[in-house]
Protein backbone atom coordinates (compact mmCIF):
# COMPACT_ATOMS: atom_id res chain seq x y z
CA UNK A 1 0.00 0.00 0.00
CA UNK A 2 2.99 2.34 0.60
CA UNK A 3 4.30 1.90 -2.73
CA UNK A 4 0.83 2.78 -3.95
CA UNK A 5 0.71 5.99 -1.97
CA UNK A 6 4.47 6.85 -3.05
CA UNK A 7 3.73 6.45 -6.69
CA UNK A 8 0.47 9.00 -6.48
CA UNK A 9 2.83 11.23 -4.78
CA UNK A 10 5.25 11.14 -7.67
CA UNK A 11 2.43 11.44 -9.95
CA UNK A 12 0.93 14.30 -7.93
CA UNK A 13 3.94 16.03 -8.04
CA UNK A 14 5.25 15.64 -11.94
CA UNK A 15 1.68 16.86 -12.80
CA UNK A 16 1.51 20.14 -10.39
CA UNK A 17 5.28 20.58 -11.65
CA UNK A 18 3.74 21.28 -15.09
CA UNK A 19 0.83 22.83 -13.65
CA UNK A 20 3.13 25.46 -12.34
CA UNK A 21 5.24 25.50 -15.40
CA UNK A 22 1.95 26.28 -17.49
CA UNK A 23 0.73 29.43 -15.10
CA UNK A 24 4.11 30.71 -15.30
CA UNK A 25 4.17 30.71 -19.38
CA UNK A 26 1.08 31.71 -19.23
CA UNK A 27 2.03 34.85 -17.11
CA UNK A 28 5.07 35.59 -19.65
CA UNK A 29 2.39 35.69 -22.44
CA UNK A 30 0.47 38.17 -20.74
CA UNK A 31 4.01 40.08 -20.22
CA UNK A 32 4.92 39.60 -24.04
CA UNK A 33 1.44 41.23 -24.94
CA UNK A 34 1.88 43.93 -22.75
CA UNK A 35 4.96 44.57 -24.23
CA UNK A 36 3.23 44.19 -27.82
CA UNK A 37 1.00 47.00 -27.11
CA UNK A 38 3.92 49.47 -26.00
CA UNK A 39 5.91 48.51 -29.00
CA UNK A 40 2.94 48.85 -31.39
CA UNK A 41 2.20 52.55 -30.07
CA UNK A 42 5.53 53.49 -30.05
CA UNK A 43 5.76 52.37 -33.96
CA UNK A 44 2.72 54.07 -34.64
CA UNK A 45 3.82 57.71 -32.77
CA UNK A 46 7.43 57.14 -34.98
CA UNK A 47 5.74 56.77 -38.23
CA UNK A 48 3.38 60.00 -37.44
CA UNK A 49 6.17 61.91 -36.51
CA UNK A 50 8.51 60.98 -39.18
CA UNK A 51 6.14 61.78 -41.92
CA UNK A 52 5.05 65.10 -40.00
CA UNK A 53 8.42 66.35 -39.86
CA UNK A 54 9.57 65.64 -43.09
CA UNK A 55 10.78 68.45 -45.72
CA UNK A 56 8.88 66.93 -48.54
CA UNK A 57 5.14 65.77 -47.08
CA UNK A 58 3.34 65.25 -50.52
CA UNK A 59 6.28 62.04 -50.58
CA UNK A 60 6.26 60.89 -46.99
CA UNK A 61 2.65 61.04 -45.97
CA UNK A 62 1.41 58.40 -48.62
CA UNK A 63 4.33 56.26 -47.87
CA UNK A 64 2.74 56.23 -44.22
CA UNK A 65 -0.33 54.32 -45.24
CA UNK A 66 1.60 51.19 -45.98
CA UNK A 67 3.97 51.79 -43.13
CA UNK A 68 1.08 51.69 -40.61
CA UNK A 69 -0.66 48.85 -42.43
CA UNK A 70 2.38 47.10 -41.93
CA UNK A 71 3.14 47.27 -38.58
CA UNK A 72 -0.45 46.73 -37.74
CA UNK A 73 -1.03 43.27 -39.56
CA UNK A 74 2.91 42.32 -38.10
CA UNK A 75 1.35 43.25 -34.39
CA UNK A 76 -2.19 41.65 -35.34
CA UNK A 77 -0.15 38.51 -36.41
CA UNK A 78 1.92 38.79 -33.03
CA UNK A 79 -1.14 38.76 -30.75
CA UNK A 80 -3.10 36.13 -32.68
CA UNK A 81 -0.38 33.49 -31.96
CA UNK A 82 0.09 34.84 -28.24
CA UNK A 83 -3.61 33.86 -27.60
CA UNK A 84 -3.48 31.15 -29.72
CA UNK A 85 -0.78 29.66 -27.81
CA UNK A 86 -2.53 30.95 -24.26
CA UNK A 87 -5.61 29.25 -25.33
CA UNK A 88 -3.53 25.71 -25.42
CA UNK A 89 -1.73 26.59 -22.32
CA UNK A 90 -5.35 26.83 -20.51
CA UNK A 91 -6.60 23.39 -22.58
CA UNK A 92 -3.47 21.63 -21.25
CA UNK A 93 -4.06 23.36 -17.27
CA UNK A 94 -7.30 21.82 -18.03
CA UNK A 95 -6.42 18.40 -18.30
CA UNK A 96 -3.52 18.44 -15.53
CA UNK A 97 -6.60 19.51 -13.15
CA UNK A 98 -8.32 17.07 -14.00
CA UNK A 99 -5.80 14.63 -13.68
CA UNK A 100 -4.76 15.83 -10.31
CA UNK A 101 -8.04 16.03 -9.08
CA UNK A 102 -8.37 12.35 -9.86
CA UNK A 103 -5.12 11.62 -8.07
CA UNK A 104 -5.96 13.73 -4.47
CA UNK A 105 -7.75 11.72 -2.12
CA UNK A 106 -11.34 12.05 -1.44
CA UNK A 107 -10.89 14.42 1.68
CA UNK A 108 -10.00 17.28 -0.63
CA UNK A 109 -12.66 16.80 -3.81
CA UNK A 110 -15.12 19.06 -2.27
CA UNK A 111 -12.74 21.85 -2.30
CA UNK A 112 -11.44 21.15 -5.93
CA UNK A 113 -13.27 24.37 -7.53
CA UNK A 114 -11.60 26.63 -4.75
CA UNK A 115 -7.87 24.73 -5.64
CA UNK A 116 -7.65 25.05 -9.05
CA UNK A 117 -7.98 28.20 -10.53
CA UNK A 118 -9.18 26.83 -14.07
CA UNK A 119 -12.07 24.69 -12.31
CA UNK A 120 -12.94 27.44 -10.50
CA UNK A 121 -13.58 29.72 -13.52
CA UNK A 122 -15.58 27.14 -15.47
CA UNK A 123 -17.66 26.59 -12.15
CA UNK A 124 -18.37 30.02 -12.20
CA UNK A 125 -19.61 30.04 -15.72
CA UNK A 126 -17.46 33.17 -17.06
CA UNK A 127 -17.88 33.89 -20.84
CA UNK A 128 -14.73 33.91 -22.52
CA UNK A 129 -13.70 37.32 -23.50
CA UNK A 130 -12.51 38.02 -26.77
CA UNK A 131 -9.30 39.54 -26.27
CA UNK A 132 -7.89 39.61 -29.71
CA UNK A 133 -10.92 40.80 -31.31
CA UNK A 134 -10.37 43.67 -29.09
CA UNK A 135 -6.89 43.66 -29.75
CA UNK A 136 -7.12 43.73 -33.21
CA UNK A 137 -9.85 46.21 -33.45
CA UNK A 138 -7.88 48.71 -31.39
CA UNK A 139 -5.00 48.15 -34.23
CA UNK A 140 -7.45 48.76 -36.79
CA UNK A 141 -9.11 51.94 -35.61
CA UNK A 142 -5.35 53.08 -35.21
CA UNK A 143 -4.34 52.21 -38.38
CA UNK A 144 -7.37 54.30 -39.83
CA UNK A 145 -7.17 57.16 -37.55
CA UNK A 146 -3.27 57.68 -38.52
CA UNK A 147 -5.07 57.45 -42.20
CA UNK A 148 -6.87 60.31 -41.52
CA UNK A 149 -4.55 62.58 -40.13
CA UNK A 150 -1.93 61.71 -42.83
CA UNK A 151 -4.87 63.12 -45.62
CA UNK A 152 -5.42 65.88 -43.17
CA UNK A 153 -2.08 66.55 -42.79
CA UNK A 154 -1.48 66.35 -46.73
CA UNK A 155 -4.46 68.92 -47.67
CA UNK A 156 -3.70 71.03 -45.24
CA UNK A 157 -0.31 70.95 -46.81
CA UNK A 158 -1.38 71.21 -50.14
CA UNK A 159 -3.91 74.49 -49.45
CA UNK A 160 -0.94 76.12 -47.95
CA UNK A 161 0.93 75.63 -51.60
CA UNK A 162 -1.59 76.15 -53.57
CA UNK A 163 -4.44 79.27 -52.94
CA UNK A 164 -6.49 79.22 -55.63
CA UNK A 165 -8.18 82.68 -54.28
CA UNK A 166 -5.32 84.50 -54.01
Amino acid sequence: MSNSNEMEKCEIDILYQLYKQDREEILQRNKQRDNYALQYIASVIAILAASASCDKPLIAIPLMFPGLQLIGCYYRYQFKQSYGIHKLLVAHIKVLEHCLINLMSEQYQENIPSIFFQTFVDHQDLQPKTRYQMLSAFITVISVIGIFLAIALSLCYVSSIVKPWA
